[in-house]
């Protein structure tokens, strides 16, 4: 490695925009760690990611709530016809104009000499109230303005008793034309099945003879031609004594361009119109023909991992509560931690990041990469880890396909994706430069053990750790003295440092360039990328809140370990 060019290093804050570690899921998806699931007690992880095929987890509908009032109902009766999907509760509306949440107000009533009120919805975001509608109900105030609780909870029921009979005057008619369209549809789709059912006649009896008396002419299909055309341009057909007429594209126009001659106020948009339909199937004309709007239901979900399920078990990732303070229903030790919602893997399993990274050529186009790690551990309890190579190399069943890495995921929260190539391949996620084996090109031997402690703060990160600064071996971390060194093994991994918390591991890999051993799939990605597993030590003290059981060792002094496989990217 003699003569190697000064490389080409990146700060931390770079760091954070063009590398990222992506966790793999069991089903060979590789996800941030924001995105993935720890089931209790499980050897491997799930991921949200459902846009993929063969995904790690499953979503189910156990209910549903109104996230105005929090009354929760059962699947059945949420999309059932009584309620199809909305909050029956008369207090919870929402804004016909803007769609923001109505709230309930006792105004002064406008035809009156300001000492009679009533209870009216108003919206909060533009100032509209159902006074507009001609929504309201009487509400008796007292001296200086005060309502009584139980005359504010009357006057709420009697304004939901006003908005269900306008909404039933508004769309009786409209029912009953409804009603009415479908009964007569219905006859003619009856009579059509009856028609079919008979024996056929003759094409010539159908269609008559033609004006020589013969059984066929051209005369004939000019007649059949402008029967056809009678009927497509006859625009009102009557059923049941209702006319249903064809509007064009130009009428369409002409009806939303030219003012009302009834002088009824601005028209409603689309958006707005095709809203009513949620409670009345009347034509919308104007503005004051809008009515509030009930709140749409929300599904209450929850997520279970495939894997899981398929070997018998719950395998619970996710599941809500009613209360919000209840904790999590999918961890046996979830009581009173009211801030840990689910099985997410940030709770439970150590975070690597790349901290920094840097570039040099070698001898001819190969490069090498010298990249530097941390490793947080995020849990209440010590955990002993190792860094080494994947457990599985790339391009064999069950790992992650070189084809997901043309625009994967990379951060959960903006939603950036990159397009990344192996650096060794497709066969060598970690590329090396040595003999051939039995995963392939040479890989990095694992470091040596480092004991993470316990967090501080498992919710909110305060600084860079409990003890301030970085150890001065990280600190002095350099990429261009790592590659200007001589290294006879490539790629390797060395623990650095460990302190408190954290530790620190340092990465080289050598990249093959035009026409050496990479794989030319994605040749023009901007990101590279690594294979490693971290692999968390299990039992005698370490990662006890994963409620892994320890296997026993295969041999005497083995230690039991859960692997998870990693893709290192970084910019090239």
């Amino acid at each position: 490695m003699a003569n190697v060019p000064p490389p080409s290093s990146r700060s931390a804050d770079e760091t954070e925009a063009d590398a990222a570690v992506l966790y793999v899921d069991h089903a060979g998806h590789p996800a941030p760690l924001g995105l993935c699931y720890h089931a209790t007690a499980s050897r491997f992880l799930s991921s949200s990611i459902d846009d993929r095929s063969s995904p790690s987890t499953l979503t189910e509908i156990d209910s549903a709530y109104c996230p105005q009032c929090l009354a929760f109902h059962d699947a059945a009766t949420a999309s059932g016809s009584e309620l199809r999907g909305r909050c029956p509760k008369g207090g919870c509306r929402l804004c016909p104009l803007c769609g923001a949440v109505c709230g309930v107000a006792i105004l002064p009533e406008e035809d009156g000499d300001g000492t009679k009120h009533a209870i009216v919805y108003q919206c909060g975001y533009c100032q509209w109230t159902s006074n507009s509608c001609s929504v309201s109900a009487p509400v008796s105030v007292g001296e200086g303005g005060s309502v009584s609780k139980e005359d504010a909870a009357g006057a709420t029921e009697a304004l939901a008793r006003a908005l269900a009979d306008r909404t039933e005057a508004v769309s009786g008619d409209a029912n009953s034309v409804f009603a009415k369209l479908v009964a007569g549809w219905g006859e003619r789709s009856r009579d059509e099945e009856r028609r079919k059912r008979q024996p056929e006649e003759s094409a010539t009896s159908r269609r008559g003879v033609s004006a020589a008396g013969e059984g066929w002419g051209i005369d004939t299909l000019e007649e059949a031609i402008a029967e056809k055309k009678k009927d497509w341009l006859d625009v009102r057909q009557v059923i049941d004594g209702i006319a249903l007429t064809k509007l064009g594209p130009e009428e369409d126009v002409v009806a939303e361009v030219t003012p009302r001659a009834d002088g009824g106020g601005p028209r409603p948009t689309p958006a707005q119109a095709s809203a009513q339909n949620a409670i009345s199937p009347a034509i919308v004309s104007s503005i004051s023909d809008l009515l509030p709007l009930p709140v749409p239901l929300r599904a209450r979900k929850s997520r279970r991992c495939r894997r899981e399920l398929a070997e018998g078990r719950t395998g619970i990732l996710v599941k809500p509560k009613v209360n919000p303070l209840e904790g999590d229903s999918s961890l046996r030790s979830g009581h009173g931690q009211w801030w840990k919602k689910d099985s997410s893997a940030v709770h439970s399993v150590p975070r690597v990041s790349v901290l920094r990274h840097g570039t040099a050529t070698a001898a001819g186009s190969r490069k090498l990469h010298a990249l530097l790690l941390s490793v947080r551990n995020p849990t209440l309890n010590s955990v002993r880890i190792r860094l080494g190579p994947s457990s599985a190399p790339t391009g064999r069943e069950g790992w992650v396909d070189p084809d997901e890495l043309d625009d994967v995921l990379v951060d959960g929260i903006d939603g950036r994706r990159v397009s990344a190539r192996w650096i060794g391949g497709n066969d060598d996620g970690c590329g090396g430069g040595g003999g051939e084996g039995d995963n392939g090109p040479s890989l990095p031997r694992p470091t040596e053990t480092a004991e993470l402690e316990s967090v501080q703060d498992a919710f909110l990160e305060m600084g860079r750790g409990r003890g301030g600064a970085s150890p001065e071996e990280v600190e002095s971390w350099d990429a261009a003295s790592v590659l200007a060194g001589n290294r006879d093994e490539i790629p390797f991994l060395r623990l650095i440092a460990a302190k408190e918390d954290k530790a620190w591991i340092e990465l080289v890999v050598a990249e093959e360039g035009e026409g050496g051993s990479g794989s030319d799939t994605l040749a023009g990605a901007s990101h590279v990328a690594a294979s490693l597993s971290l692999m968390i030590e299990v039992g005698e003290g370490s990662w006890e809140s994963s409620l892994v059981k320890r296997q026993p060792p295969e041999k005497e002094g083995e230690v039991d370990t859960v692997n998870f496989d990693l893709v290192v990217l970084w910019k090239s």
